[in-house]
């Protein structure tokens, strides 16, 4: 690895200047057979369309529309399951529920609609994200964490470069397991970049989105402690913002705050060169 250092920014970046992810875009949206793919659904019902491509994937069923896949995530109050009937009435092309989910889907929708059952949608989420980055595997991908400054870091770099490329962000602070996978999954061959806010309350979920998105470029504004509740202690924390640099393959880049020593820390064991 080579690293660079100044008082602000520094860099470990391939040598061979090659980012890892070579194959060319493939473009296009996926079809039910491919999401069936990447989920591995636990049972499924109704009639599945083998080659339209699906729309917009959503949680909300306010915002299904024709072609649209809905997620159907448990609430605080309420379940999304419960909507899946409505959902399906807007033109939905699929659902996605849980098994206590299931069985609040109406039985004629279960019976003739695809509805596919699902261990954890959430996950399955994350699973149908991560299948559609890898169709655009040629795009590069920043990941930016931090324990401050994620959403700032983001904005700036986005705002720098859409001047010249067609790039795609996660809004605001939707930096969680949902929020994050539903911005990648608009990745579609007409951008020229992503970069994607990752953010982080419990040990694991970091490595969880950077599996998801597999970044090209990895940022780690700083190591504080922030959130410390959920990490118990600060080597927690390092841990935990430091698996973003450990999921760069070889030939990734890390973006290396140089003034914080834990950041520091954490790119030596990253696998970027």
């Amino acid at each position: 690895m080579r690293m660079s250092r100044s008082s602000g920014i520094g860099a470990c970046r391939s040598t061979t200047g090659r980012r890892s992810g070579t194959c060319l875009r493939r473009g296009g949206r996926m079809t039910l057979p491919e999401v069936i793919g990447a989920i591995h659904p636990l049972r499924e019902a109704g009639g599945i369309s083998p080659s339209e491509p699906i729309g917009a994937v959503t949680a909300d069923s306010r915002h299904v529309g024709p072609g649209s896949v809905f997620i159907a995530l448990q609430g605080e109050r309420v379940d999304g399951a419960e909507f899946v009937g409505d959902a399906f009435g807007k033109g939905a092309l699929a659902a996605i529920v849980s098994e206590a989910g299931a069985r609040k889907v109406p039985g004629g929708v279960a019976r003739t609609k695809p509805v596919f059952v699902v261990r954890d949608p959430v996950e399955a989420l994350g699973d149908m994200a991560r299948a559609h980055r890898l169709r655009h595997r040629g795009i590069p991908l920043v990941g930016i964490t931090g324990s401050s400054g994620k959403t700032t870091t983001k904005e700036m770099l986005f705002c720098l470069l859409s001047r010249s490329r067609r790039v795609l962000r996660n809004p605001g602070n939707r930096n969680n397991l949902i929020g994050m996978p539903l911005a990648l999954l608009e990745l579609s061959g007409e951008h020229d970049t992503a970069i994607l806010e990752m953010g982080s309350n419990a040990p694991g979920e970091i490595a969880r989105l950077a599996g998801i998105a597999c970044p090209d470029i990895a940022v780690i504004t700083n190591i504080s402690p922030a959130h410390l509740e959920g990490f118990r202690t600060m080597q927690g924390v390092a841990r935990e913002k430091g698996d973003l640099f450990r999921a760069l393959g070889g030939a990734g880049t890390a973006v290396v705050n140089a003034t914080d020593l834990r950041v520091v820390r954490e790119a030596g064991r990253c696998r970027a060169e």
